[in-house]
Parts: structure tokens; sequence; C-alpha cells
């Protein structure tokens, strides 16, 4: 069964982005609901020419340009291009990524109705109703060999080169994996831009406190300073103006700036001290 984007949106709706590493192109970013993360989350992790989906919809493993992102954003009308995305494929989750389908035999059949006389439809027509029943019941290794052995006085083999077709589509998970990498690229550019709009906030809040200038600089997770930090104080605020007065008494008081950790809308300022 396919996935539709309209189902695929509603497994993600309450969904909350939690960036873990945005360093350039190596980036490990986690998609998950707040209470229940178990229910569909997924991550997407890249490194240069390489990007991983892994969850509990499947993992698979992408490559084809050095910012794998960059190829995921050139999708057109913002639907998956499934067939060329499988074909960049360089590790595929246990499940597979394809599967066998009776209807993809079917069609393939149906493709040689127009070859037949009318007088001919009725018997074909019979004969694709239970090779399909067979494909089912049998397997496809069984009702591809009835296929090859069917012949039609004046036709010969009536289904000729036949086993050059795929019977194989594409998985539910690989498809949903699609659309969940396409739709995490854009929450993540959503991120990356509202991260750069906080920090040119942040400095401007911050610029004339003594020793805090340099976290304009900050990418918006979790920094490690180097120094040995012994205990950590989270400040929680909607806006950088909010926590001003919390983050000046926390500084004042002997507490240095570890980094700042974005969690979707919600803005964490690290400090520690040690």
């Amino acid at each position: 069964m396919h996935v539709t984007k309209d189902q695929f949106l509603g497994d993600v709706s309450a969904h909350r982005i939690e960036v873990w590493k945005d360093d350039g192109i190596y980036r490990h970013i986690v998609f998950c609901k707040p209470n229940h993360r178990w229910d569909r989350f997924f991550s997407l992790t890249t490194v240069p020419g390489l990007l991983v989906y892994s969850g509990d919809m499947g993992s698979f493993a992408f490559s084809r340009i050095e910012d794998m992102f960059e190829f995921f954003r050139r999708a057109e009308n913002m639907l998956p291009n499934f067939d060329y995305w499988h074909e960049k494929l360089v590790a595929v989750d246990l499940g597979g990524s394809e599967e066998p389908s009776p209807e993809r035999f079917k069609e393939n059949l149906e493709g040689y109705l127009e070859d037949f006389r009318t007088r001919d439809l009725k018997l074909v027509k019979e004969f694709i109703a239970g090779a399909v029943e067979d494909y089912r019941e049998s397997g496809p290794d069984y009702a591809y060999r009835l296929v090859n052995d069917f012949d039609l006085k004046d036709y010969g083999q009536a289904f000729p080169d036949f086993f050059e077709l795929s019977d194989r589509v594409h998985t539910a998970r690989f498809e949903w994996a699609c659309y969940a990498i396409q739709w995490g690229v854009h929450r993540y550019d959503e991120w990356r831009a509202s991260m750069e709009q906080r920090r040119q906030a942040a400095f401007l809040a911050t610029s004339d406190w003594h020793g805090v200038n340099s976290m304009a600089t900050y990418e918006g997770v979790l920094i490690e300073l180097g120094s040995s930090v012994t205990q950590t104080r989270v400040v929680e605020a909607d806006t950088m103006w909010r926590a001003a007065g919390a983050i000046r008494q926390s500084l004042e008081h002997g507490w240095d700036l570890i980094g700042i950790r974005e969690v979707d809308s919600d803005v964490w300022w690290i400090l520690g001290s040690g």
C-alpha cells in the first residue's frame, strides 16, 4: 500500500525538531513527539556525501552529492521522487526497499492486451485473471512460469519478454522515509532561519554584558567550552529579552555561558560552573 503525503503529514503533525549536532555538513537531527518519542520518531544524520535516515519506520542511507540536504531540497513540487531517490540508496533497511506486487504484475500483463485480436481478448483476460490469482496464492516464481508457458495459436508465446518487466514496488516504509527526509530538511531550514534571527537578537541583547559578546557566534546547539563543568543551569524563555535578567544574575554569581540549545521553538541558555 502506498503512502500519501496527507497520511505522512498526519503521522508527524505533533513532531518537534531536536538539533543534536549542526556543524556544516555534519548534522544529527531528531524529529519526534514530545511525550511519545517511540511513535514514528526518526533522525537525519549527514556527513560529506552521505545521509542516513533511521527510526522506528526503518533505516536507509543515500549518497549522491557532498551535502545530501541540498540533494533532497531539489524535489519538484515538494513531492518525493521515489524512483530516482531509490537509485541513490547505498544501504537498505532489513525489511528492504521494494516488494513484489500482484497489482504491478497484473498491470504488466494487461500492457500486452492491445497486441491481441478482439476475438482472442476474452481468453487472454481469463488467463490474466487466473495468473494474478496464482501470483497471490503460489508466489511470483510460479506465476511467471505460467506466463512463460502460455501460448496462443497464431501468436506463439503470448507474452514475449515478460520476464524483463519488474513486478516490484517501493515498500511503504521506504516511501514514508522519503516523505520524512524531505519534510525534515524543510523543518531544518526553518530552524536555521529562526536561529539566525535569534543569534542576531542575542548579540543586541548582550553586547553590553562583560564577557558575553562571543554568544553571537554560537551555533544554537550545546557547545562545550573545554572547561570542566560540574554544575549546569538551564534558563528557558520564549524570547531572548525575557531571559536577560536571569542570565545576567547567573553570570554575576560566577556562572559561565556554555551554549544555547534550541528545541523547536524553545530556547535553553546553558550555563555552568566548575
